[in-house]
């Protein structure tokens, strides 16, 4: 499957038939540690969950960087349009805040993406026969990317339960 194909289906994240993908969405717009909501879970462990959610995927298919890479760059994490898609690929790039007070974390960084993503309807999703592909762009106000991130429907339930874990 080219990765264009999963671009060219655009969602409405909570009008999928999938309910266990919609409240996944919910999860990740609301309560999500970190987002600023009042629903937001309370963790002060947000990096040890993110590790362990991040512990099995391969280093070179994401990374987080101070700006947004080149196409080039782009290819070596197949997340350019005319990329081919294996069934167990996942990657994402993702540019952190540039904070003069505080560093943003990893997982900070991440969830925030997810969640402008999410709010502002960049989200697009590819069924395969055993896996459903969702990929989640976001864009600053100048409409310049800072995150592409393609996952699967499991690799989000993960994390969701990384982030309910008492520790």
């Amino acid at each position: 499957m080219k990765f264009s194909e999963i671009k060219e289906n655009n969602i409405l994240p909570f009008e999928v038939e999938d309910r266990e993908l919609q409240l996944l969405f919910s999860f990740f717009l609301h309560k999500a540690p970190t987002i600023d909501s009042y629903l937001a879970l309370k963790s002060n462990k947000n990096s040890q969950k993110w590790n362990d959610f991040i512990r099995d995927w391969k280093k070179e298919y994401y990374k987080f960087y101070s700006k947004f890479p080149s196409d080039n760059k782009l290819e070596q994490y197949k997340l350019t349009e005319k990329d081919t898609i294996g069934n167990k690929d996942r990657a994402f790039v993702c540019v952190k805040k540039d904070k003069k007070d505080k560093k943003e974390s990893d997982y900070e960084c991440f969830v925030r993406h997810l969640r402008n993503a999410i709010a502002h309807g960049y989200v697009f999703m590819k069924k395969q026969k055993n896996r459903i592909f969702v990929l989640l762009e976001d864009y600053n106000k100048n409409g310049n990317h800072t995150a592409i991130i393609l996952v699967s429907k499991s690799d989000l339930k993960k994390l969701k339960k990384e982030m309910e874990k008492d520790i």
